[in-house]
């Protein structure tokens, strides 16, 4: 009866809501590699120097890349200097809320452009 069908859209509904989007994972992730690995992150600006160790993301990623509910909609890039590198690539995937691939790696500068893809 209609109870039955009212319990389902509610319980549809709460679904959807308690459904964490791929830009909450995100800052889930940055956290754990800020805790866990040491690797702090920031937005990418052209005019100032980078630091070794720390993520970089650009900012037209991070207001293109998901859609208006916060869900991935395109991968991001994360550019990187770090000899640990390959390492952050594997605590990505062992982490399981994306899914990252080497881009470009330069074995001189220890320059990495990773490419993250959402699990969810």
């Amino acid at each position: 009866s209609s109870n039955l069908e009212e319990k389902l859209y509610e319980l549809n509904r709460q679904a959807i809501e308690a459904k964490t989007s791929s830009r909450e994972n995100l800052i889930k992730l940055l956290v754990y590699l800020k805790d866990h690995e040491g690797f702090d992150s920031q937005v990418f600006d052209d005019s100032q120097p980078t630091e070794p160790e720390v993520l970089y993301m650009l900012s037209d990623h991070i207001e293109h890349c998901f859609d208006d509910t916060g869900h991935q909609i395109a991968p991001f890039s994360m550019l990187v200097e770090s000899p640990r590198a390959n390492h952050l690539l594997n605590v990505i995937n062992q982490h399981g809320l994306f899914m990252a691939e080497m881009k470009e790696w330069n074995e001189q500068t220890h320059q990495a452009h990773l490419l993250l893809h959402s699990n969810d």
